[in-house]
């Protein structure tokens, strides 16, 4: 039988905007707030987060723009994280974005929603055949088994 990890997931409605879906992690034993974002290809730490992290291993990337979190590509920097963890799965080493979301965190506080720490990316999302049931406000991941 495949081991199932269930991350209960917040569902949150903005306006006419639609909704955006929270979860709970760890990022280098830190608690932090995640948004799960179906359409982006990689993880990113908001960077007001990552300057709270001690001991961030930064790492130079070839390209360090991004687009997608607003109408213009911005300048991230690259970091490896030692572990992000949703309850019993701990993903190690995974390198991430730091972007400032500020803008995002703005809009947040006029709707009265809870700023999150990171955006929850495509590549975890696919590595571990990501479920999101509405129904039961849970993330399904599927780790695969170690043989």
């Amino acid at each position: 039988m495949k081991k199932i990890i269930r991350i209960p997931i917040e569902i949150v409605q903005l306006g006419e905007e639609g909704t955006h879906i929270f979860c709970k992690s760890k990022i280098n034993g830190k608690k932090a707030r995640g948004l799960i974002d179906t359409g982006a290809s990689k993880s990113v730490l908001a960077k007001s987060f990552a300057d709270k992290l001690k001991n961030l291993k930064k790492v130079s990337m070839l390209d360090n723009t991004t687009s997608g979190i607003g109408p213009d590509q911005v300048d991230a920097s690259f970091a490896k994280l030692k572990t992000i963890q949703f309850k019993k799965l701990k993903i190690k080493k995974l390198i991430v974005g730091t972007i400032d979301v500020s803008h995002v965190t703005e809009m947040y506080k006029s709707l009265k929603v809870k700023p999150f720490d990171f955006i929850l990316g495509g590549e975890i999302l696919e590595r571990y055949n990501a479920v999101i049931d509405y129904g039961d406000k849970e993330l399904r991941l599927y780790p695969k088994s170690k043989k």
